[in-house]
């Protein structure tokens, strides 16, 4: 029994080479991607493109990363008072390219994305006369405090905020990059 003890530690993996299962925490966009497997040579590079995966799947991709963007590494909840010290600290790992192994990830850790998520949302909104491409569709609205029609749905949720809108033409197929918002120099956002 012995013999047989000593080969099945000799031939299993060290418990630092075996997958950690973590939870990658968003605050600055309130998400959290639980039950994340990684490995323990993953890197940050790998995590964001874990991000950028989870973002995408959520209908709202992710735009880039930035310079604020790092990670911080906690320790699973653990009864321990210096786990409980680190866990509210956390560890920083500023290479992107150095496994996480460097690190000692616990199975539980929550690594948290510090900075500005920029996603397709926040990116300013362009007015359909910048973005038209052809076959493209477009929804467009009357405007009755302008007293116009023909305003893409862009412009009517950045120019004409608080403006009494209405639906003119929905899914219209566009033969060119009409926006009378533009034409009747009501616009705000064509050409920022």
């Amino acid at each position: 029994m012995e013999s047989y003890e000593e080969y099945l530690g000799n031939i299993s993996p060290s418990p630092q080479f075996l997958p950690v299962t973590v939870t990658i925490q968003i605050p600055e966009k309130d998400i959290e991607i639980r039950n994340i497997r990684i490995d323990r040579t993953t890197t940050i590079t790998e995590v964001k493109q874990i991000v950028r995966d989870y973002m995408e799947r959520t209908g709202d991709p992710l735009s880039e990363f930035t310079n604020s963007n790092v990670f911080v590494l906690h320790p699973s909840f653990s009864s321990s008072n210096e786990k409980k010290r680190r866990r509210k600290e956390g560890i920083l790992i500023p290479d992107e390219t150095v496994p996480i192994l460097q690190y000692n990830p616990e199975p539980g850790a929550l690594l948290v994305m510090k900075g500005i998520l920029l996603c397709k949302s926040d990116e300013p909104k362009k007015c359909f006369k910048e973005t038209y491409e052809a076959g493209a569709k477009m929804d467009y609205f009357t405007c009755a405090d302008c007293k116009i029609n023909w305003v893409c749905r862009p412009c009517m949720e950045e120019c004409h905020i608080g403006h009494e809108t209405k639906e003119y033409i929905l899914d219209h197929s566009a033969t060119w990059a009409c926006c009378y918002c533009v034409k009747n120099r009501k616009c705000k956002i064509y050409g920022h």
